[in-house]
C-alpha cells in the first residue's frame, strides 16, 4: 500500500513524533510504500521513508496549521490510507497524542478569552471536523479516558475510536546489560554509590511540572538532600528552573542537560523518574522509565498514571497538592533499594512496543 503519515514537524524528542517514525518504520518494514508529508524535519532522514516536505509562508502557529492543512489536503486522495498526527481532517487516520482541546482550554483560560482567540477557533475547528459524528476518520487513543472526554463534547460514535496499546522503543527494555551500563552512565555523571538521582524528561520544563520537581528537593530531610541530584532534559528554556533552585538553596544539586539522546542510559542510571507535569495527555516517558526498572512518580494529570500505580510507582493525586508530592518523592529515595527491585521485577514482565505494530495491522484493514 501507499501509505501517508501527516506531521507538521518533526523533532526527535517528541513523543508523537517518535510514535510517527515508529509507525512509519513499522509498515516499511511490512512492505508498505510510506511517505511522510511534513514542513521540516530536525534530525537524521530514516532509510527506506520518503520524506516530502511542504513549503508555508505563514507566520502564527494557528496560521501555519491552517495553511499546512489546505496544502495537505488535496495531497491525500494520492495514497491508499492516510494518517495524521496533528489535527489534520479528512485523513483515515488520527493519533490522538493531545486532550480534548474544546474542554482543556476553556478550563486553563475561560470560555469568554478562548473565543477571542484566533488560535482556540482555529484549533477546535480543525478538531470539530475530525470528531464530528458523520465524519469518517477513525481515531487512535492511546489512554482510556481520552475517548470518554472526546465523546462528551462531539458524541463521536464508538466504532471510530481505537485504543493503542503503549509504544516505546525496544532499546528502553531492562535487560541483562542494563546494571554494567547503568553503573558506567552513574560514573560518567560523577555520581558516587551513595547518590540519589532523580531524571525529568520532556519538552516544556514548566508544562511538565520540572520546577515542582525542584519544589520536592528543597523540602527533602537534610541528609538524603546532600545526596540527592536532580538531572532533566528536554527542549526547553532552563533559566526559570535554575532561578528557582537559587531561590530555595538547591541549585547545586540541579543538572540541566539540554537535549539527550542518550535517555535509555540516563533512565538505567536514574534512582527515581519524575513526571509532575499539569497537563498530559499519555506521558511516553513514563512508560520509557517503567520498561526500564526506574521507580516512577507521576502527578494525576498524566493519562499514563494508572500505568504508573499498577508498575507499584507512585501517583500524585489531583488537584495536586506539592507536600504531598514532597513526601511521596522523600519516602520513594528513602525506600529505593526496595522500589527499584520492584520496578525492575515489573518491567521483566510487560511489553510496551506493539503500539505501532498494532496501529499498522489497523492500516493494513483499510
Amino acid at each position: 500500500m501507499k501509505i501517508a503519515l501527516v506531521v507538521f514537524r518533526f523533532f526527535p524528542y517528541g513523543g508523537l513524533e517518535r510514535d510517527m517514525l515508529r509507525v512509519a518504520e513499522c509498515a516499511a518494514r511490512r512492505g508498505h510504500e510510506v511517505t511522510v508529508l511534513t514542513t521540516k524535519w530536525d534530525g537524521a532522514l530514516p532509510d527506506g521513508i520518503k520524506i516530502e516536505f511542504i513549503k508555508i509562508s505563514a507566520w502564527s502557529n494557528h496560521a501555519k496549521m491552517r495553511e499546512f492543512e489546505q496544502k495537505v489536503q488535496p495531497r491525500l486522495a494520492e495514497f491508499d490510507v492516510t494518517a495524521a498526527f496533528n489535527r489534520i481532517p479528512g485523513c483515515d487516520f488520527y493519533f490522538a497524542a493531545d486532550e480534548c482541546y474544546a474542554l482543556e482550554m476553556p478550563q486553563r483560560h475561560g470560555k469568554l478569552l478562548c473565543r477571542l482567540l484566533p488560535r482556540y477557533r482555529t484549533f477546535l475547528d480543525q478538531e470539530g471536523r475530525i470528531f464530528a459524528p458523520d465524519a469518517k476518520t477513525r481515531i487512535w487513543t492511546i489512554v482510556p479516558h481520552q475517548k470518554t472526554d472526546y465523546q462528551s463534547f462531539y458524541h463521536t460514535p464508538d466504532e471510530r475510536f481505537v485504543e493503542l496499546p503503549p509504544g516505546i522503543d525496544s532499546v528502553f527494555r531492562y535487560d541483562e546489560t542494563s546494571a554494567v551500563r547503568r553503573e558506567a552512565m552513574r560514573k560518567k555523571l560523577h555520581l558516587a554509590p551513595t547518590d540519589r538521582m532523580i531524571l525529568a524528561v520532556g519538552t516544556d520544563f514548566i508544562r511538565k511540572g520540572v520546577d515542582r520537581g525542584v519544589l520536592a528537593l528543597a523540602a527533602l530531610p537534610g541528609e538524603i538532600k546532600k545526596r540527592t541530584h536532580f538531572f532533566f532534559a528536554g527542549r526547553s528554556n532552563a533559566t526559570p528552573i535554575v532561578k528557582l533552585a537559587q531561590k530555595y538553596g538547591v541549585a547545586d544539586h540541579i543538572h540541566p542537560l539540554g537535549t539527550r539522546d542518550d535517555v535509555p542510559e540516563l533512565l538505567l542510571a536514574a534512582d527515581l523518574a519524575v513526571l509532575l507535569s499539569r497537563n498530559e495527555a499519555a506521558g511516553a516517558f513514563l512508560t520509557e522509565a517503567i520498561a526500564s526498572g526506574c521507580p516512577v512518580i507521576a502527578s494525576g494529570a498524566c493519562g499514563f498514571a494508572p500505568l504508573v500505580a499498577a508498575a507499584n510507582g507512585g501517583v500524585v493525586p489531583e488537584p495536586f497538592d506539592q507536600n504531598v508530592c514532597n513526601q511521596m518523592i522523600a519516602e520513594f529515595l528513602s525506600e529505593i533499594d526496595t522500589r527499584r527491585s520492584q520496578a525492575i521485577l515489573y518491567a521483566g514482565n510487560v511489553d510496551f512496543t506493539r503500539r505501532a505494530d498494532a496501529a499498522v495491522d489497523e492500516m493494513e484493514k483499510r
